[in-house]
């Protein structure tokens, strides 16, 4: 008795047009398909069409000889344009792909394999601990790496550093600020625009900043102290400055900012609390000179010749690398105004070739002093 026969079949004797065959309702006790093959008690025990061996139509001989069994589906790959009867053997484009579990392109829904199982495309570090973890592999190819990245770890940091494996401590919970001071003002024989003077000391830990005016947004970063000029922009036309910390979410907004330049007067620092305040200038210029850091008496600065023609020899006798110089004129004029790194020891040449004949000061700021150095430019 075959098993899978009789349990197609069902346990009922001459169960008449219950089941189907091929969309039909069939006839279980008629000659075509045989008997329950005695599956049950009282059922005929003989089987004249070998259905219970297995025999279904047409191989039985018992039906039409012309009667094929196949796929009928036009859309199927497998489509038998010769098959009378949908055996339900079909097959469709999504059943054809890889069959390997363990492939990149697994398809879970073939159930013929057309070779095109590969292994290499999602091959990659898997272990969540290498520093070159990939989350978008899924087969391990043995190449992890597990080098000690040092950063903040800590994922409530502003700096967090998401690849970094080892905290060296430089977690920042919390913006320290530089000391930013802003200053509008108009340019001797310039009555076209005025210029904003941005002086940044004490950058925090929020280095280097990103300098941005609301006008044209010209940019400008900033890696060390020293004051950046921006502009010009129009006569009466309100200019916000705005200060980008370029490693943490912290930024800094001035209040607007304009002048008029249009009208002709005496340029120089109005400021009275400034060092170098000029009681008849009428216009700052953005020249004025503060005690923004302990003045030494030591100079750590030497420079020649004095006077000088086009260039001015700065000489580092133990002061700090980096220095912003700024230079202005008998007026108070700022008319140079840049940063140089000189190593104790070393020298730089300042370039003062553009500067007319008269006397200077020369301002050196460095992170602990500033110095003022009198030089005569003669040519």
């Amino acid at each position: 008795m075959s098993i899978g026969v009789t349990a197609w079949l069902g346990d009922g004797f001459a169960d008449n047009d219950f089941y189907q065959w091929a969309g039909q309702y069939v006839n279980f006790n008629c000659s075509t398909w045989g008997y329950d093959c005695g599956d049950i008690e009282g059922a005929p025990n003989f089987d004249p069409y070998n259905v219970c061996d297995g025999q279904l139509p047409p191989f039985n001989g018992c039906t039409d000889v012309t009667e094929v069994l196949g796929c009928t589906d036009p859309t199927a790959i497998n489509y038998n344009p010769q098959a009378t009867i949908n055996d339900g053997s079909c097959i469709y484009n999504l059943q054809v792909g890889c069959t390997n579990p363990a492939a990149c392109n697994y398809n879970d829904l073939a159930i013929i394999d057309d070779g095109s199982c590969e292994f290499i495309s999602c091959t990659g570090c898997t272990d969540p601990d290498a520093s070159n973890y990939d989350p978008t592999a899924t087969v391990d190819d043995g190449s992890c790496i597990y080098l000690q990245i040092d950063g903040c770890t800590d994922p409530d940091a502003l700096n967090y550093d998401p690849v970094a494996t080892n905290d060296d401590g430089s977690c920042i919970y919390n913006c320290i600020w530089p000391n930013v001071n802003y200053d509008s003002h108009c340019t001797e024989g310039d009555l076209d625009g005025f210029y904003i003077d941005v002086d940044l000391t004490s950058l925090g830990n929020g280095a280097p900043y990103t300098i941005t005016n609301s006008y044209n947004n010209q940019q400008q970063v900033m890696t060390l102290t020293g004051s950046v000029i921006m502009g010009p922009f129009p006569n009466g036309v309100p200019v916000v400055v705005l200060v980008t910390s370029n490693t943490i979410d912290c930024f800094l907004t001035s209040q607007p900012m304009t002048e008029d330049c249009s009208v002709p007067g005496v340029y120089g620092c109005t400021d009275p609390t400034a060092l170098n305040y000029n009681p008849d200038a009428t216009i700052d210029d953005g020249s004025c000179i503060y005690i923004g850091v302990e003045e030494q008496e030591i100079s750590f600065f030497t420079l020649y010749p004095n006077p000088a023609k086009d260039k001015v020899v700065i000489t580092n006798n133990g002061a700090a690398p980096v220095a912003g110089i700024r230079i202005m004129d008998s007026t108070g004029r700022l008319v140079m105004n840049e940063q140089i790194v000189v190593i104790e020891g070393n020298s730089h040449t300042l370039d003062v070739s553009t500067l007319a004949q008269g006397n200077y000061v020369i301002e050196i700021l460095t992170e602990k002093n500033i110095e003022h150095h009198t030089v005569i430019i003669q040519k």
